[in-house]
């Protein structure tokens, strides 16, 4: 619905904001970027840039039609390259876990597009109820926009496109809690991956109402901008790109619960950088427990560098342990040293390594946590499909674990070969995952309740073959519950599909496996299909859709 005929129409009645915890008198409220007359609102978006650290290039004349253009102007298509973004929805109806209560809460669904927007969508209808631009980012958009002449404003070539906001959104309701109880908000924070060291986090609790059949925003504050991590000079000392997606979970209970955040941060993001900067895994505790949120965290871990042989950083995303009402014990980060650090409840003391592959396995994507009332699973797999250069003998490999024990430990071109029962549509050993594992309990039947874990691969076409697409496979892999021995794993399927997998994650209220795949060539579109075998029986009412071992959709 961002596509439009006439690119120069409406495009200043677009609900297009940024905003900043503190800039000037708006203390987080939405900055339009248009007055109601139209005009841009320059001041406004230009101090918000300044109290975000940065400085807008170019003219007031050259700024505004930068602006114009971020709005649409000039462009048939609005909608900017969606690539590394997994979308999240927000839902009228919270967790159990959760003690907000917005019954009438419409359903909207939020992606971050490389032209520094991230969108809220009306899930009923695909309208864009309004966007978000980080002001940090305004900077790097017009050096973009300056720079090409284009519509879209990228690069035709492939290797020289503008990286702006290339990471999912992570929603978690949180509480804020004192003696006399607690109040609950829905916060949805965004990394900024290979464009910024910096995150964001807004309050998106009830942004729109539509119960009168039309949608409007839901007054001056609609939504909020929570943090920004460029408040404390702390962390913009150590931070490095924010790759990492974030994890939340809570300790305590009652009028005591709290909130924690945990991440971790990449490669430094300028060739100058402090002293220190990156390769650091960030805590913090009580999210609301400075006067501004986010703003108190533990002393920032630096990984230890395994050599000076492979660029190497934190890039995959943040995992916690938690039970069924969210309470974490601990979280676990992985790097591209081919390494995998359990935090115990997030913080850096009594901080354990539990995988060390070594630097010819590492890790792209955070690893798959599961708690149940028994045991802690972790399931992780390194390397990624979107390596471009292949080291001769060196495989993507599976590991699984019990409680920080390995249960298993294989490469993924050696699945046929170590498990009885499947011998076809076995991957090859260039098969590399596209993205985390899933874990879940199921119980496919009267029988006793099972761990799987659920693998997603694709398998390129032989370089004799560069117009073929090659192949995706779903690998299901039984994990033993009891003796912690690989004899016990079993593997239940290995699913064979043409095309290039770009997602997996569960639906049908956690009763199918949805894949994400695209092919090459008119004959062969990107499709999403879902898996007909059952993963519970009955069906379970709850999550609606798991995807890197977080509830996405609530």
């Amino acid at each position: 619905l961002l596509a439009s005929g006439d690119p120069d129409a409406n495009f200043r009645t677009r609900p297009i904001y940024t905003g900043y915890p503190s800039s000037g008198t708006s203390s987080g409220s939405p900055i339009p970027i248009f007055n109601v007359d139209g005009s841009v609102n320059l001041t406004a978006v230009k101090a918000a840039v300044a109290a975000a650290g940065g400085s807008l290039p170019g003219t007031d004349a050259t700024q505004t039609r930068m602006l114009e253009w971020l709005a649409g102007k000039g462009r048939s298509w609005r909608l900017g390259p969606i690539m590394g973004s997994t979308p999240a929805t927000v839902s009228a109806q919270p967790p159990a876990y959760s003690g907000l209560s917005v019954p009438k809460r419409e359903e909207l669904v939020y992606v971050t597009t490389h032209d520094g927007l991230l969108h809220a969508f009306r899930s009923k209808t695909g309208v864009e109820m309004f966007a978000y631009v980080p002001p940090n980012l305004l900077p790097r958009i017009y050096q973009m926009w300056a720079a090409n002449s284009t519509e879209q404003r990228q690069d035709e070539d492939p290797n020289n496109f503008t990286w702006i906001l290339g990471s999912s959104p992570r929603v978690q309701d949180v509480p804020k809690c004192t003696t006399s109880g607690c109040t609950w908000q829905t916060h949805l924070a965004v990394t900024m991956g290979a464009a910024a060291n910096r995150f964001v986090v807004l309050d998106v609790t009830n942004p729109v109402d539509c119960s009168s059949g039309t949608c409007t925003l839901n007054g001056a504050n609609f939504f909020k901008v929570v943090a920004h991590s460029n408040t404390s000079n702390a962390l913009d000392s150590k931070m490095g790109g924010t790759w990492s997606l974030p994890s939340y979970f809570y300790t305590g209970t009652g009028t005591t619960q709290k909130a924690h955040m945990a991440l971790g941060s990449g490669y430094p993001v300028s060739s100058s950088p402090p002293a220190g900067q990156g390769q650091y895994y960030f805590h913090f505790g009580d999210v609301f427990s400075a006067s501004v949120p986010y703003a108190a965290f533990d002393t920032p871990v630096q990984h230890t560098n395994p050599g000076a042989l492979v660029d190497y950083a934190v890039i995959a995303g943040t995992a916690a342990a938690v039970d069924g009402n969210n309470i974490g014990d601990a979280t676990y980060q992985a790097d591209l040293g081919g390494s995998v650090v359990r935090y115990p409840l997030g913080g850096a003391s009594g901080k354990t390594t539990i995988i060390s592959a070594g630097v010819s396995h590492p890790f792209y994507y955070g690893p798959a946590v599961l708690k149940t009332s028994s045991a802690t699973y972790l399931a992780a797999v390194s390397g990624s499909a979107a390596e471009r250069n292949e080291a001769s003998g060196v495989e993507s490999k599976i590991f699984v674990m019990k409680d920080n024990s390995s249960l298993l430990s294989l490469a993924v071109g050696d699945l046929c070969t170590q498990f009885s029962g499947v011998t076809t549509n076995c991957p090859s050993t260039r098969a590399r995952p596209v993205g985390s594992p899933l874990l879940l309990e199921n119980k496919p039947d009267s029988s006793t309740t099972r761990i799987e874990a659920i693998i997603l691969v694709y398998d390129p076409p032989p370089e004799t073959e560069p117009c073929q697409s090659g192949y995706s496979y779903t690998i299901r892999l039984q994990i033993d519950k009891t003796s912690g021995g690989s004899t016990s794993n079993k593997l239940l399927s290995v699913r064979k599909d043409e095309g290039r997998a770009g997602g997996l994650s569960i639906v049908g209220g956690g009763s199918n496996i949805a894949i994400a795949l695209s092919g090459k060539g008119n004959d062969k579109p990107t499709i999403v299909k879902v898996v007909d075998t059952a993963l519970t029986s009955p069906p379970t009412s709850s999550p609606k859709v798991l995807t890197e071992s977080w509830r996405e959709v609530r």
